[in-house]
């Protein structure tokens, strides 16, 4: 498929990025590919250029942070999908936390077609895989990262062979969620009771990030990353 051609939104994790760019062009024709820190907001105004001045028949965000605005959507020539760390109940932040919350027994991973809003269009596939009793938040996402790029082979081939791309049964089951909210359901509220914020400790334990956290008298406290 030479003469189709793709733009691909990466985030800077070679060991996922480095295979993901490495499969698309044994497929596609890829034109460009923006690499993006996971605090990178803005589209490079070169990928504008490239849409707006060539015929792009597909997009695929893989683990990449950026919002693609409708005008760029609707410029794409054939598909734009994106491959979500985190099955259909979980769209948005802090996706691998809820799970663990809510005693989960499964996990994981979406593709879905790209639309204006994070994590909001036609969900086309998902891959699973069970919930350990001594997985942390972090442990889900390393392997839900390594899953979403299985299912991103899997699609990408679907795709180059000209397959149909049809809408899952699966839908999603909330509104994606900010960061900004979740940043918010971090914090500890004593009126919740000890049950609730026992089982959200150990949802968002961490080895790397503190959390979560406690306001009192104007002031945050926070719990230190978890020891391993």
């Amino acid at each position: 498929m030479e003469d189709k051609k793709c733009i691909l939104l990466l985030d800077k994790n070679e060991h996922l990025a480095n295979p993901a760019e490495d499969y698309a062009r044994t497929l596609f024709d890829v034109i460009y590919v923006v690499r993006s820190e996971r605090s990178d907001k803005k589209l490079p105004s070169e990928f504008l250029k490239l849409v707006y001045h060539h015929n792009v028949s597909f997009l695929f965000n893989f683990l990449s942070p950026l919002k693609i605005p409708i005008e760029v959507l609707d410029r794409v020539k054939e598909y734009s999908i994106n491959f979500h760390p985190a099955s259909p109940q979980y769209p948005g932040v802090g996706c691998a936390s809820f799970p663990i919350f809510n005693g989960d027994e499964e996990y994981g991973v979406s593709a879905h077609i790209i639309e204006e809003e994070y994590d909001s269009g036609p969900i086309i596939d998902t891959l699973y895989f069970p919930i350990l009793e001594e997985d942390y938040c972090d442990d889900l996402f390393e392997k839900a990262l390594n899953l979403s790029l299985t299912l991103y082979y899997s699609i990408l081939l679907k795709v180059s062979e000209g397959q149909d791309i049809t809408e899952s049964t699966e839908t999603w089951h909330r509104k994606s969620m900010t960061r900004k909210e979740f940043e918010s359901w971090m914090v500890l509220n004593p009126d919740d009771g000890e049950e609730i914020n026992q089982r959200k400790i150990r949802a968002i334990s961490h080895k790397k990030f503190p959390g979560p956290f406690i306001e009192l008298y104007g002031k945050k406290f926070e719990l230190p990353p978890r020891e391993e």
